[in-house]
């Protein structure tokens, strides 16, 4: 199958150029002829630096529960937005761009254009021929070397003459050195204003001095010809090959530790990367970048088969592949590249020792980027890591853990300050310096203590894929810490009940009594959604760890006191506590759903009527007008598939890509055609959370029990998939025709027990397609599964 995404024509913009990365320096690739630029990335380069948090005075937060426990939500609501909130985040930050120009080259004479990602090498390669001489440039960005590798050739000898020059939208200024290689030194603004907020001076520098610094270093190797200074330009003159090595270094150090403030420092670090890559030269560097890229892209195979002998669409160039696919065309090999591709970005922008993937991956180009670039844990964070593990990236997940237990360092003075409670807490933004506080703005979105609270169920939900004990103990605190802030955070109505005051379901808001729009009350669904699932994996760690006694024997009594769920008037699940009417109906977020997905507190199987809730629940805020934004729509492809409803989960896929995706394959948000300029941007959630959605369409796990196909639309009449990760740490191929199951095969590596469900009768099968056990009349197979073992399942009628 061909993994490449190709295009006739060079990128008109930043949402049709191409990316790399290592997880830490990215680059878009725009592939320009004459002139070509790369717009450089790297992820520690962020404005301003680390605030410190203030105190609230506990009446004040005393003042605001007392209003809504007498049904005064307004006032409860206005207090929290005059007394209780607190500074914006800062931003992601733009390294530089890397400009080349081919001399001498007039466009009339250029044929033979094209230019791709080739997902299988991680190669961004553009070619075109001059006058009979072809042209090639490739880029990659090498994570086992730190560097960004550009490599061009020519067929004819010592043919190129090309110019490179370094350029920056932040304070910088660019040089050579005495070996002449050419720096950019920048220093990052010491505030940016989100881009939402009205600033008459959004981007400040307080003279450079509170700035972060950072320097990006480039030196080129030739293969014949020279190379001179020109200006401020380096020119290459007379070439047949031009090695270009490109890395940076910023002042961040680390969390809780001081900037480096010494660009000299930052440049002996870029010169130690560069001496170290020129050791192995330009063949070993491509190698080692293969290796280190392809064991974990090779990990997964997903391929759909279609009737057609040839499929005529993937001989087009991308956009007018996608143009093809919103017109309605059928192509299933199209769906299965763009689940490589999202596979392909997660490799490209987390790796360990990186930052976790943000809001835009490492991409992004402004000074004052959309949403300031940063980590919104409200949801948009937590999707970026659902496809990890079930993909087959696990590895990837590292920078997550990392930056959510710093966020329980900088959460705790936060828990202690601002809420007068013990471990640790976050709110729905966070930032390079780990901000924990409510952000300023507005109490519907702003202040939301429980961003903790849902990544540390995702860490457990890790360790459910990975099933080590060693990781476990390793975030055993962070989840400690989130637990303890929960039990402290919990109020105690008349009746006994444990409760969130104040409590609001993310960005959304009610009508009060009187008509009026409010957000503020107790318990919303998600709330208690959250601290039920971080109590019940709370448990579940402790029995693990040998954990007992103290913090235990609380959670364990108060998940016995937390609100039910409940079902609303309309036959939904409801929102909040109460069953008040919805301000939108159809807001964006599908909160109120993380017991369905991402948790798994409710099953369509142990609780049907809380699942036919949520459908109802999800078909209002259809009928409303949801469902069109790209994250909002990648996360119906994941809680249709838990419902089991495969044609709704498969509309919404499809409409991903037909509504909310640019033409590189970047998710969209909003979708196409519903507004204009900056607000049409780019946002990675959508993204990986398709990823995450095909992996629920063809294989759940969860409490013990793995299911296959499990939503397969009918569309996907054959094909297999490859590499999958169920909970428990199984490794699962799938194969299907006809709709229905042909063999799967579950790799185990430890002696656990495993429940597997399938829609027809199944028998496990030995070498030689022996019979040896059949499901149960319930349509679940109870196994013993044997580290080390390989277990073939197969349709009785099969046998």
């Amino acid at each position: 199958m061909n993994r490449k995404i190709y295009y006739t024509s060079a990128a008109d913009g930043f949402t049709s150029a191409l990316p790399v990365g290592n997880g830490s320096l990215g680059a878009m690739v725009y592939g320009g002829v004459p002139r070509e630029k790369l717009t450089l990335n790297i992820d520690t380069l962020w404005s301003g630096g680390p605030t410190p948090v203030r105190d609230i005075e506990p009446k004040k937060l005393q003042s605001v529960r007392s209003h809504i426990f007498n049904g005064d939500f307004i006032e409860a609501e206005k207090e929290i937005e005059e007394n209780l909130l607190n500074h914006y985040n800062q931003s992601y930050m733009p390294l530089g761009i890397l400009t080349y120009q081919f001399n001498g080259l007039e466009t009339q004479n250029l044929t033979g254009y094209s230019r791709e990602l080739d997902l299988e090498t991680a190669l961004a390669v553009t070619e075109f021929t001059d006058k009979g001489n072809r042209i090639r440039s490739q880029v990659f960005s090498s994570y086992p070397d730190k560097l960004l590798c550009l490599r061009l050739s020519a067929s004819e000898s010592a043919s190129l003459d090309v110019s490179f020059g370094l350029s920056g939208k932040l304070r910088s200024k660019t040089y050579f050195t005495e070996d002449r290689a050419l720096v950019l030194e920048c220093t990052a603004p010491s505030h940016v204003s989100p881009n939402y907020v009205d600033d008459e001076e959004p981007i400040r520098y307080d003279d450079g001095a509170s700035g972060m610094k950072a320097v990006c270093m480039l030196r080129l190797q030739i293969e014949q010809g020279e190379v001179v200074r020109e200006g401020e330009v380096l020119r290459v003159k007379g070439a047949s090959r031009i090695s270009a090595l490109l890395t940076a270094a910023t002042g961040y150090r680390g969390f809780g530790k001081p900037l480096e403030a010494d660009v000299s420092l930052l440049k002996k670090e870029c010169e130690a990367v560069i001496k170290a890559a020129l050791i192995y030269g330009e063949r070993e560097l491509l190698k080692r970048h293969l290796e280190d890229y392809q064991a974990l892209f090779n990990r997964v195979d997903f391929v759909l088969e279609t009737k057609q002998s040839k499929n005529e669409h993937a001989l087009l160039p991308a956009n007018e592949r996608l143009a093809k696919f919103r017109e309605g065309a059928e192509d299933l090999e199209l769906l299965s590249l763009y689940f490589q591709f999202n596979r392909y970005l997660m490799i490209a922008s987390s790796r360990k020792g990186s930052q976790p993937s943000n809001l835009q991956g490492i991409w992004s180009e402004s000074v004052r980027p959309v949403w300031s670039s940063n980590w919104t844990i409200n949801i948009n964070t937590q999707m970026n890591y659902w496809m990890a593990d079930p993909c087959n990236l696990g590895d990837c997940f590292e920078p997550l853990q990392k930056m959510v237990e710093e966020l329980g360092k900088s959460g705790s003075e936060t828990a202690s300050r601002q809420y007068g409670c013990r471990g640790w807490a976050a709110n729905h933004n966070a930032d390079i310096w780990r901000q924990s506080t409510a952000v300023s703005g507005l109490a519907k979105y702003a202040y939301w203590p429980m961003g903790g609270v849902w990544l540390s169920t995702q860490l457990f939900q890790h360790y459910l894929f990975t099933d080590d004990k060693n990781y476990l103990r390793e975030i055993f605190e962070t989840l400690s810490g989130a637990a303890i802030f929960c039990f402290d955070w919990l109020v105690e109505a008349k009746d006994g009940i444990l409760h969130t005051a104040p409590s609001t379901s993310p960005e959304n808001a009610f009508k009060t009594k009187d008509g009026r729009d409010c957000s503020v009350s107790m318990s919303s669904t998600l709330d208690i959604s959250l601290i039920k699932q971080l109590f019940t994996y709370y448990e579940q760690a402790c029995a693990v760890l040998d954990e007992r006694g103290g913090l235990i024997d609380e959670v364990q009594k108060s998940l016995k006191r937390l609100p039910d769920f409940k079902i609303g008037r309309h036959g939904q699940l409801q929102e909040w506590f109460w069953d008040f009417e919805e301000s939108d109906a159809g807001h964006r977020h599908f909160s109120p759903l993380y017991a369905l997905h991402p948790g798994d507190l409710i099953d369509r199987y142990a609780q049907p009527e809380l699942a036919k809730a949520c459908g109802t629940f999800i078909k209002r805020r259809l009928e409303h007008g949801n469902g069109h934004i790209g994250w909002s729509c990648a996360w119906l492809i994941s809680l249709f598939a838990r419902l089991g409803e495969a044609e709704k989960a498969y509309t919404y896929l499809k409409q991903l890509l037909k509504q909310s995706t640019y033409d590189n394959f970047f998710d969209l948000h909003p979708p196409l055609g519903e507004s204009a300029g900056e607000r049409e941007v780019f946002q990675i959630d959508g993204n990986f959370g398709s990823a995450a959605g095909v992996c629920e369409l063809l294989l759940q796990s969860r409490q013990g029990e793995l299911e296959f196909l499990p939503a397969l639309p009918e569309e996907w009449q054959s094909g297999h998939i490859t590499g999958l990760i169920s909970e428990g740490g199984f490794r699962v191929d799938i194969w299907w025709d006809g709709g229905l199951l042909v063999k799967a095969i579950i790799y185990s590596q430890k002696d656990k027990e495993l429940r597997v469900r399938y829609r027809r009768p199944l028998v496990i099968c030995d070498g030689d397609s022996r019979q040896n056990k059949k499901n149960a009349d319930d349509g679940i197979l109870f196994c013993e599964m044997k580290a080390g073992g390989t277990y073939m399942f197969k349709c009785s009628s099969e046998i």
